[in-house]
């Protein structure tokens, strides 16, 4: 295989890795905002449990 050709296939790679990525951080940007609204409204009546 020519190096151009293995230098297309790698690129291609890299591009749907990049995708990949992008779409991940996504999904984990809007886990840690359901996360983050969840969490005070669950800590504060714990923490006046403990009062």
């Amino acid at each position: 295989m020519s190096q151009k050709k293995l230098v297309q296939q790698l690129l291609k790679k890299l591009d749907t890795l990049e995708t990949d990525r992008e779409k991940l951080i996504d999904k984990l940007g809007k886990a840690l905002d359901k996360l983050a609204k969840k969490v005070p409204a669950k800590t504060q009546p714990a923490a006046n449990e403990t009062e």
